[in-house]
């Protein structure tokens, strides 16, 4: 959720007629401004089997539904086991180890990250990578 700084809106009234009390013509009230993002994650891989050494490589798709840009997005890549990062990159922001921190995302907008995986060479044959 974002949450914007309060603002302050104000009122006030004048009028020629004298007035006793002018310390009450003037009322402020502040709203606090809430944003909303629908972040929508979908990951997909090049390949549905692999030999025991071989490389994956994964999709990762962030799409911002709104109404609100998502600011400070950061996407952690989370590894099978028996598996190595071999490189992770982003269309948009930076990656480090094994989360990519996108910075805001706007409404509509989509990023793009790509994940290459090695499995490792002693994973038995029919190993489920989840």
């Amino acid at each position: 959720m974002l949450v914007r700084p309060a603002r302050a809106r104000s009122a006030a009234v004048t009028t020629t007629t004298r007035d006793p009390a002018p310390q009450n013509n003037v009322a402020s009230v502040q709203t606090q401004i809430f944003g909303s993002a629908d972040l929508v994650v979908s990951k997909t891989a090049n390949v549905t089997t692999t030999l025991p050494g071989g490389f994956v490589v994964y999709t990762i798709t962030v799409t911002n539904n709104g109404p609100s840009a998502a600011e400070s997005v950061d996407i952690k890549e989370l590894l099978p086991p028996s598996t190595a990062l071999n490189y992770l990159g982003t269309s948009q922001g930076v990656c480090v180890s094994q989360i990519c921190q996108l910075g805001t995302v706007q409404v509509t907008d989509t990023v793009i990250i790509t994940a290459l995986v090695q499995v490792a060479p002693g994973v038995k044959p029919g190993t489920v990578l989840t």
